[in-house]
């Protein structure tokens, strides 16, 4: 256990395995050490409360790590008296920094709100969070024994683990707020109320379960049960998704009236104006005589695996295979490179003439102009990307995509751009079983070429074809910016979204004003109450 030359990262992980086990003692004294030998890492205070949380006997070893760690306050409990109508907004504190919450689509759907809003959007905890710790254990511990209650499924390791990992959220100043707006997964307890905006379901059960290959089957998996009775919870707002809500994926995993009476459908609002184009549709005519541009471009979060997820070896293998027959064809590659990447990709790359390859994330104008001054936006992705997809066929560019879930809501195959069948199996929800499945362990693993021979073959064949015949690239270009800007206007979507978080702002704030005086109001017992 007391290895002299272990790493933070190395004694997290060592908490994290002894965890799973079910180790706790071992667990919370690794993760006390952690804490010791790095005070102000956060992280380490998860597997600590997720070991107390799971056998209480461990209780004083928490207040005793915690009070060892820099605070010189005693006993704090974050301020919660309701400032009325005032949304936290915590995507850009560490606790979240795992689950991409500070996305330019999410920061961006706040800031779409304006002035009228009191906004409280705080870049890290309070300098005096370790001393809060073990008091607020205390408090979220009777949520512990709510969660067992909820199926046989949910055993105390499981409610632990849960909480023990949410309890993050306890630590943040919440400057008063009555309502939290929460991206990508449902980060709280349920202290306050909360409005979810999810991109894709597996991140739902990050950290719990891993999100490159996942497998969740409601009658096997605990954190279903518990995940599903926060979403159905009454301090669960609004669900705002930009999948259809007539065969929406989350309704898929949970078939529940109260989940799905909660969705709204608004599509992702950027940072910035919408990149290309122009804001009634028309095109941003491109420079005549340039090179014909093919556009790859990785997250804003810019992680190795992104690179594999949008099929970043089919594109670039693709090109290199399309260069040697076009002598005018260009690739652009915004995107680092992953470390796993071959050498002999990586040599390709870095050294062909006709590769643009851009590694730095890109000043929003910047990389408008990338967009607008490419043809083809290639990405056969295995999950849907829509920020990126969305942007491009607001500017007119021709989206190359594969048949990931969801696209075919967007791209329609031969009309607004191109859908490349073969990748619809790496993710799934639903069917007679009901399960989520996930698996992108091929594309992980294709680090010198194609996963799957026969899709890289069916992309380069329709890529070549749109290279030979320009014109109908132009034709599709127009219609998928016509129907981009009819269907995903900013403005109807800034309001819609606008008016999602009013009523959920407004029942937030009918709860604050009903519950002061009772002392009970602000308890775990009440975190977690769900209506029939």
């Amino acid at each position: 256990m007391a290895d002299p030359a272990a790493t933070p990262d190395d004694i997290f992980r060592q908490a994290q395995i002894l965890i799973e086990c079910g180790r706790w003692g071992e667990a919370a004294e690794a993760a006390a050490t952690g804490l010791a030998g790095s005070p102000g890492e956060v992280r380490f205070v998860v597997p600590l409360a997720q070991a107390a949380l799971a056998d209480p006997r461990l209780q004083p070893l928490v207040t005793r790590a915690c009070s060892g760690s820099g605070s010189s306050s005693a006993g704090r409990v974050p301020e919660r008296a309701p400032a009325v109508g005032r949304l936290f907004a915590p995507q850009r504190l560490p606790f979240y920094s795992t689950l991409d919450a500070a996305h330019p689509g999410s920061v961006g759907m706040v800031s779409s709100l304006g002035a009228g809003w009191d906004v409280w959007m705080p870049t890290a905890l309070p300098a005096d969070w370790p001393a809060a710790v073990a008091p607020l254990l205390r408090l979220a511990a009777p949520l512990v024994d709510r969660l067992t209650t909820l199926s046989p499924l949910v055993d105390r390791a499981a409610a632990a683990r849960y909480v023990g990992q949410r309890v993050l959220t306890l630590l943040a100043d919440d400057g008063g707020a009555v309502l939290d707006f929460l991206p990508n997964a449902p980060m709280t307890l349920g202290q306050r109320h909360w409005v979810l905006w999810y991109d894709v379901l597996p991140v739902l059960f990050q950290p719990f379960l891993p999100f490159d290959a996942m497998c969740v089957n409601p009658r096997l998996c605990p954190y279903h049960a518990i995940i599903g009775a926060f979403l159905a919870s009454d301090r669960c707002a609004a669900i705002i998704t930009h999948y259809r809500l007539d065969d929406n994926p989350l309704l898929r995993l949970f078939p529940d009236r109260r989940i799905a009476a909660k969705l709204a459908f608004v599509n992702p609002l950027e940072t910035d104006a919408p990149s290309g184009g122009r804001a009634d549709g028309s095109a941003a005519c491109p420079a005549s005589g340039r090179p014909f541009r093919l556009l790859f471009t990785s997250s804003w979060n810019a992680r190795d695996d992104d690179f594999f997820y949008r099929g970043g070896i089919d594109v670039v293998t693709a090109f290199l295979t399309l260069a040697q027959e076009f002598e005018d064809v260009e690739l652009i590659l915004r995107s680092p490179l992953p470390a796993t990447l071959s050498p002999a990709l990586r040599q390709a790359i870095t050294g062909h003439p006709r590769i643009i390859w851009r590694p730095d994330r890109l000043p929003a104008g910047e990389f408008q102009d990338l967009v607008a001054g490419s043809d083809l936006f290639v990405m056969p992705m295995c999950v849907l990307y829509r920020n990126g997809l969305v942007q491009a066929m607001k500017a007119g560019i021709v989206p190359v995509v594969a048949n990931a879930m969801g696209v075919d809501d967007l791209v329609t195959d031969g009309v607004t751009g191109c859908v490349i069948p073969g990748r619809g199996g790496f993710y799934t929800v639903g069917g007679e079983d009901g399960i989520l499945r996930q698996d992108f362990h091929p594309l992980l693993q294709a680090t010198d070429a194609p996963a799957d021979p026969a899709f890289h073959a069916a992309l380069v064949e329709r890529l070549r074809m749109l290279l030979r015949d320009r014109p109908q690239v132009r034709r599709m270009g127009n219609a998928a910016r016509s129907e981009a800007h009819r269907r995903w206007s900013h403005a109807e979507h800034t309001a819609r979204f606008a008016e999602v978080m009013t009523g959920a702002m407004d029942k937030a704030v009918r709860a604050a004003a009903s519950s002061r005086g009772d002392k009970m109001a602000d308890s775990a017992d009440r975190w977690l109450q769900i209506s029939t």
